[in-house]
């Protein structure tokens, strides 16, 4: 689908296909990392800490999603993505 530029003027990452690689991700959150105040080797440090490819998708959703579009991968619910809400103590 050819996509106009003037309708659609934010990037687009499709994670669906080879972009969903959690390499490709982190690669790409390094060529952002200046529009977040953060240096690529900062985002590098921080993403490969990150416990498997759900949290590697919410990070760079949480650090880019206002810049850039996100297309998940099949089968990956857009609830996942957003922060988990840290559970309540009750005594």
């Amino acid at each position: 689908m050819i996509i106009n530029p003037i309708e659609n003027p934010r990037p687009v990452m499709d994670l669906r296909g080879p972009d969903g690689n959690a390499y490709v991700i982190i690669g790409r959150a390094r060529q952002y990392a200046k529009l977040v105040d953060m240096t690529p080797e900062d985002i590098t440090k921080e993403m490969t800490g990150l416990h498997g490819y759900t949290e590697v998708v919410r990070y760079f959703h949480k650090k880019f999603g206002d810049i850039i579009d996100i297309i998940l991968p099949n089968g990956m619910d857009p609830d996942d993505i957003d922060e988990p809400t840290p559970p309540t103590l009750s005594f």
